[in-house]
């Protein structure tokens, strides 16, 4: 019944005239030495030969926006690797969509913001792969635990998954 209500929301939201240059397509940032991967729900074009791809949400919007805007690693992938599939073409922005609410969170994209968040991604995805290299994967159990693709094989997530929580 959610998934319903959202669409409804975005069918009756969504410019008539929209007319997006990609759907749900692979990306890939290259780095020079590592490449990360997402994927876009949407690149459209704008005006001067700009790009601004959406991404859309399920979840709620952040309780603190600029909180989530400076932790968000996923926005620098999307721009770089959107612009890389369009020839270099400038991303400018990156855009959150959250269909429960039609709330909209909101990167600009500059070549400072870029370069910023290109650092840290860079060092996230180094990190990860001296994990890999290593088989040092610490587990940090959490609600996320649930969602997990190795919750199986983790002792430490299925324990807090199976552990009563106080106040339920």
């Amino acid at each position: 019944e959610r998934g319903k209500v959202m669409l409804q929301r975005f069918a009756e939201e969504v410019p008539k005239d929209l007319a997006p240059v990609a759907i749900e397509k692979n990306v890939n940032a290259d780095y020079g030495d590592l490449v990360v991967g997402g994927r876009v729900d949407r690149v459209d074009a704008l005006e001067g030969g700009a790009l601004k791809v959406v991404d859309y949400k399920t979840g709620k919007f952040p309780k603190h926006p600029a909180q989530a805007r400076e932790e968000d690693l996923a926005a620098p992938v999307y721009a770089r690797g959107a612009s890389a599939l369009f020839a270099g073409a400038p991303v400018v922005e990156v855009e959150y969509l959250y269909l429960a609410t039609g709330e909209r969170l909101s990167f600009p994209v500059d070549e400072a913001w870029q370069a910023h968040k290109d650092l840290a991604v860079v060092e996230l995805a180094r990190r990860a792969s001296r994990a890999e290299v290593s088989g040092d994967f610490p587990a940090t159990p959490s609600k996320l635990c649930a969602w997990c693709d190795f919750k199986a094989r983790c002792p430490e997530g299925q324990a807090f998954l199976d552990a009563p929580r106080q106040g339920h």
